[in-house]
């Protein structure tokens, strides 16, 4: 069965001299593996869309259960991206994620567009510093895959819960404790989480509730967002269950820079 779709490549493999195994992350078919025959020659006409992170249309054929690339046009490289080391290794981060978080034949056309958008930024949009980025991927990525979580009413008592001062955020609970639940109780008792202030829970909803084209459209003090990045990042590590290789990759280069 021949079938075309958009999608981007998330991850690559070597096969051989010329050839590759790619995942593509595509909206209505998920994840598709598939192989890209002689593409590392350069006279391929299907090399510039059959690398990481390039936004293409594809053409598949299937044969015997295996599918194979056989036309690929690129949409956007993102080149800028690609140029920038610490920006590449956010990317990188973003992709392990979703090779991970993603499943085949399945609907994954808001973690795409989520991806796409954020790999825009990265491209595109100089101004928007990648700690946010980082983190709004993190959250927005977690309430696509059916972990939101509840700011309004605490997760002990049930009652409103005020963002007044810090509350208690419980990554195994997806929700916040109120006021007078998180004093009462104290983070300690509660395994799994930690204080988070009211103007980065405010934050954390917006993210939650904006839509992709306003997500990142939000400011945000240097001590709030390093405040919001451990949340998110915490949370998306407790809720997939697993540790990034890349996100250590992507630590030791901002460290390395000295940049936040």
């Amino acid at each position: 069965m021949d079938f075309c779709t958009t999608g981007i490549v998330i991850r690559e493999t070597l096969q051989g001299e010329n050839d590759k195994l790619l995942t593509i992350l595509t909206p209505e078919h998920g994840k598709i593996t598939a192989y890209a025959k002689g593409v590392k020659k350069i006279s391929s006409k299907n090399a510039p869309a059959c690398q990481l992170f390039v936004y293409s249309d594809f053409e598949f054929i299937e044969k015997f259960g295996r599918l194979t690339v056989k036309t690929a046009t690129s949409k956007d490289l993102f080149y800028d991206m690609r140029a920038d080391m610490t920006r590449y290794s956010l990317a990188c981060y973003f992709a392990e994620i979703l090779s991970h978080t993603c499943m085949e034949n399945n609907d994954e056309s808001e973690s795409l567009r989520l991806f796409l958008n954020c790999l825009f930024a990265l491209s595109y949009k100089k101004d928007i510093q990648l700690a946010v980025i980082k983190a709004v991927f993190e959250l927005k990525l977690m309430c696509i895959c059916g972990f939101m979580p509840d700011f309004e009413n605490c997760i002990y008592c049930n009652e409103d819960a005020p963002h007044e001062r810090n509350n208690i955020f419980s990554f195994e609970e997806s929700g916040v404790l109120c006021n007078n639940c998180s004093a009462k109780l104290g983070k300690d008792s509660i395994p799994y989480s930690c204080y988070v202030s009211g103007d980065v829970i405010s934050c954390m909803e917006y993210i939650c509730a904006s839509s992709q084209s306003k997500m990142l459209m939000f400011g945000i003090s240097d001590e709030n967002l390093r405040e919001l990045s451990f949340v998110c990042e915490n949370y998306l590590i407790h809720k997939t269950e697993r540790t990034y290789e890349t996100l250590k990759i992507y630590k030791s280069i901002i460290s390395s820079l000295g940049e936040k």
